[in-house]
C-alpha cells in the first residue's frame, strides 16, 4: 500500500516547518515527502509532471499573494485547470495559504503574543495579518530561518492545529483510507 504523500511548497521555510510539524505528529503511518519549488511556476510545473506519473498521493501547497477573494478564486481556477486536478482529486490536494503559510502564526494571537514574549494589540494583529511573511520577522525581531530553532515543542503542538495543517492532516487521512480501500 502507498503510504507516500508528496508536499510540494513554494519556500524552504514553508517546507521546513511543515516537516517539523508532520513529522512530530504520525497521520497514519504516512511517510511525507518534502520538495522545495522556490516559486509558485515552478512548484505548479513540477506538480503536473508528478500527476501524469501517477502513483503518489499530492499536497500542493500555494501562498495567493493576496486577501481579496476574486484574485484567490482566480489562482485557483489557474492552478486547477493547469493541472486537470479533477481527474486526480482522490491523490491531489491544492492547498492556499491565504496571503502567506505564516498566516499559521496568526490564527491564535495568545500563542503568537507567548513566542513573542510580549502582548501585542488587536490592531496590530489584525494589520499583521495582510502581510504574515514580513510582520512576523518584523514582530519576532529575527529571520524566519533563526525562529524554527526557538519554536518549542509545545508552540509546534499548537500551530498543529492551525486551519492549513489540519486541511494536510484531514486530506492525508483520507487519502490514505481511500488508497488502503483500493488495496483490499
Amino acid at each position: 500500500m502507498n503510504r507516500k504523500i508528496r508536499i510540494i511548497t513554494e519556500g524552504e521555510f514553508d517546507s521546513d516547518l511543515l516537516k517539523r510539524l508532520l513529522l512530530t505528529h504520525s497521520v497514519n503511518g504516512a511517510k511525507f515527502e518534502f520538495t522545495v519549488a522556490g516559486g509558485f511556476s515552478y512548484a505548479i510545473s513540477l506538480a503536473r509532471s508528478i500527476l501524469m506519473m501517477g502513483q503518489t498521493t499530492l499536497i500542493l501547497v500555494l501562498d495567493t499573494d493576496t486577501l481579496e477573494l476574486q484574485g484567490i478564486e482566480e489562482k485557483k481556477a489557474l492552478v486547477e485547470s493547469y493541472l486537470n486536478a479533477s481527474v486526480y482529486s482522490e491523490n491531489f490536494k491544492l492547498i492556499l495559504a491565504r496571503p502567506e503559510f505564516e498566516i499559521i502564526f496568526f490564527e491564535d494571537k495568545k500563542l503568537l503574543e507567548k513566542m513573542l514574549g510580549k502582548t501585542i494589540s488587536q490592531e496590530v494583529w489584525e494589520l499583521a495579518k495582510s502581510s504574515p511573511r514580513k510582520n512576523l520577522e518584523y514582530l519576532m525581531g529575527i529571520p524566519r530561518k533563526k525562529l524554527l530553532s526557538k519554536i518549542t515543542d509545545e508552540q509546534i503542538r499548537l500551530l498543529h492545529k492551525s486551519s492549513l495543517v489540519r486541511e494536510i492532516i484531514d486530506f492525508s487521512n483520507k487519502s490514505l483510507k481511500h488508497n488502503h480501500k483500493k488495496v483490499a
